[in-house]
């Protein structure tokens, strides 16, 4: 979404006109993360404007910082916000149709910076933001505060104001009794000039004193208030691209398919932010290398979107966990071989361990809520040696102290069973029988409606 702070008229006042025009057109094709999922050349679709005024507005935004180069060189765009169900405060703009197609886009920059202004300051198109004429244009009475200064003085404002009232895009209502001046006005500038005091062939009259100032209320038609034709689809696009990198296509499944896929990769961002995503996306590559042959029959069934997510997460998003885990708690006890523990805990607390903290609170919750013995004791086993240092992490985070509570009743019963020295493999294994088991028994044995449409060149 279109951060609301980020449209500000502050914010925006030194963009030129290509720029305010592909601000909602870029953040449609941003990820979680504010990662620009597309080349900029891609925005040519929308037939808003050619290709070096594409250039000079992304030219534009990065020289004033809106959108910016990370070290891995993925393109950021600071203007996208993250859709949160729980804010109770409204931080960002609504996709209104108005920002991708129609008469808008043809606004002028000064028109465009009036329309955000009045965007960032309601609740809603065809709610009434109150202001001072003196407030929008050049002058020592306005204040910073509540207005724009974008227009040179009274004359520079009404021209292009007035223009967008003519055509139907913006209403003015004179004072708070006044007249509400629309598109169908009868000497609709005459009465503007004359509520503002201004003479047909005269200057305005000089405003010397804020009691004097020229209330108006204006608004967008309630009639533009249509909204979530263009709804965000960058979330979708790594879906997409790394399907499409195995030769699969996930565009012959409606997107309400994956639904419930892209609700986890949702919550690994909100809980992980990049880090989550980045274990999202190598879970999905390791899905499509391995199994990807297996979507059409996965999706075919009512619940085909439910199954696909159960599976990624339960077979490719956990164990990838686990493997960070397991690295992190081994690097522990390496490190407690070179240096005092109060140390070692003191530094990392200095340069943060909060992701692996947060994973362990991830994968214990997770791990107590359906059958995960085969992989718990995998990775009782893989921390053969390291137990000691996961005890001693408990001190470090609550969050390692569920997951040793976790992990040692599982470690102990390997031991028991003497599994420690000689069965790794032949667990590794039961895992895997227990993956097959899954789709064999769990799955709906539905035949797929979707033919061998796939064509994968590693068959030849």
């Amino acid at each position: 979404m279109l951060s609301i702070k980020s449209m500000q008229y502050d914010e925006i006042k030194k963009l030129n006109w290509s720029s305010l025009v592909l601000m909602p057109l870029i953040e449609r094709h941003c990820d979680y993360t504010g990662e620009v999922t597309v080349d900029p050349t891609h925005l040519r679709e929308y037939q808003v404007m050619d290709k070096k005024s594409i250039v000079n507005g992304i030219n534009g935004l990065l020289k004033d910082g809106r959108l910016y180069w990370s070290d891995d060189n993925r393109l950021y765009a600071n203007f996208y916000t993250s859709y949160n169900e729980q804010d109770k405060k409204r931080t960002y703009l609504a996709h209104y149709d108005i920002l991708y197609k129609g008469d808008f886009l043809n606004a002028t920059s000064k028109q465009m910076k009036l329309m955000y202004k009045y965007l960032t300051s309601v609740g809603s198109i065809g709610d009434w933001f109150t202001i001072n004429v003196e407030h929008l244009y050049q002058n020592k009475l306005k204040s910073n505060q509540k207005g724009i200064d974008c227009f040179y003085n009274f004359t520079d404002f009404s021209k292009w104001f007035l223009q967008m009232v003519q055509k139907g895009q913006i209403q003015v209502k004179l004072g708070d009794q006044g007249e509400v001046l629309t598109k169908n006005s009868e000497d609709l500038v005459e009465k503007f000039y004359t509520y503002c005091e201004k003479g047909k062939h005269k200057r305005k009259k000089r405003v010397v004193s804020e009691n004097k100032l020229h209330k108006i209320h204006l608004r967008i038609p309630k009639e533009y208030n249509a909204k979530n034709q263009y709804q965000n689809i960058g979330y979708i696009r790594d879906l997409q691209q790394i399907a499409n990198f195995y030769n699969y296509d996930i565009n012959l499944f409606s997107t309400s398919k994956f639904k419930e896929l892209l609700q986890v990769k949702k919550t690994m961002y909100n809980l992980f932010e990049q880090k989550g995503i980045d274990v999202y996306r190598k879970a999905l590559k390791s899905f499509f290398k391995e199994e990807g042959y297996r979507l059409p029959n996965i999706l075919s069934s009512e619940n085909g979107g439910k199954h696909l997510k159960n599976h990624i997460h339960r077979y490719y998003i956990m164990p990838l966990i686990k493997d960070m885990l397991v690295g992190f708690v081994k690097k522990v006890s390496y490190s407690l071989k070179q240096q005092d523990k109060s140390a070692l805990f003191e530094s990392m607390k200095d340069n943060g361990y909060g992701y692996n903290a947060a994973f362990a609170r991830y994968y214990t919750q997770y791990s107590f809520k359906g059958d995960y013995t085969p992989a718990l004791k995998l990775f009782a086993l893989e921390l053969h040696g390291h137990m000691s240092s996961l005890f001693e992490l408990k001190g470090l985070d609550p969050s390692f102290q569920l997951l040793y509570e976790l992990i040692s009743p599982v470690y102990k019963a390997c031991r028991e069973e003497s599994l420690i020295d000689n069965d790794l493999v032949r667990l590794q294994e039961q895992a895997r029988l227990h993956k097959e088991f899954w789709r064999t028994h769990i799955e709906p044995q539905q035949k797929s409606n979707v033919k061998s449409i796939y064509y994968n060149w590693l068959d030849e």
